[in-house]
């Protein structure tokens, strides 16, 4: 769906002659608001989880839909020995979660010399423990890693042993923020035109759309502090339509 399309589902439903005007600006920055909500719904909310639920009631793995809705973010990069820096990767500055990494192990057996080893992400409380662990030992050719902060700060991976690792990172990255380019011309001064191909576009589906525009005119409603625009959203948001 054309952002200015949206932009215009925006002012008609908060009657903007009457409860105010927001800036395309201001429009952009309620969307991105939005979708990361939204992305955080679809991922996995913590919010969403009931009493002994391993599972919140939306999640990534739950279905197959939750997979389409966020497919545009999936992003696959590959990474060297060279991008280590004591056994501590970076990683991109889009980053957002995690989905797999695995590493390349030499193996003349193997289709084109190589074979593939799944990097086991433990957590916190598992990380003293797995270093020393002689019956699940970690080696060079079947390493743990633990997410972190650099000093950066900077998200990364750090790896035990401490050494180089070529490979490959599944992730999710940080959907585009949504921004109208425009000009403004006419007799008033403040007729807008609109560029769309120098606008970034929301990625989602339109049916995803539909659903960041609800959440979107929720914030609207409140920074134009209109209880009848936040109401029938809120709805509209709980019905899923």
């Amino acid at each position: 769906m054309d952002l200015k399309v949206v932009h215009d589902a925006i002012d008609f439903y908060c009657e903007k002659s009457q409860l105010g005007f927001l800036s395309p600006e201001q429009k952009d920055a309620q969307l991105d608001r939005a979708q990361m909500l939204r992305f955080t719904e679809l991922f996995d909310n913590p919010n969403e989880y009931g009493k002994g639920d391993s599972l919140g009631r939306m999640h990534y793995a739950k279905s197959q839909k939750i997979h389409d809705s966020l497919q545009p973010f999936k992003k696959t990069t590959s990474f060297v020995t060279g991008n280590f820096s004591s056994g501590v990767y970076t990683l991109p500055n889009d980053y957002l979660h995690l989905l797999s990494m695995d590493i390349n192990i030499a193996d003349a057996n193997a289709p084109g010399g190589v074979t593939y080893q799944a990097v086991d992400i433990v957590k916190e409380d598992e990380w003293s423990e797995r270093r020393k662990s002689q019956l699940i030992p970690a080696s060079a050719t079947r390493p743990i890693g633990r997410l972190i902060y650099t000093s950066s700060p900077a998200r990364a991976v750090e790896m035990f042993p401490a050494q180089g690792y070529a490979g490959t990172l599944n992730y999710l990255r940080r959907p585009a923020k949504p921004a109208l380019s425009y000009t403004l011309g006419g007799a008033s001064g403040r007729e807008i035109t609109y560029n769309s191909g120098a606008s970034t576009q929301l990625e989602w589906d339109d049916e995803e759309v539909n659903n960041i525009l609800f959440k979107a005119l929720q914030l609207c409603g409140i920074n134009l502090q209109s209880g009848e625009v936040i109401q029938f959203f809120q709805q509209k948001d709980v019905a899923g339509v």
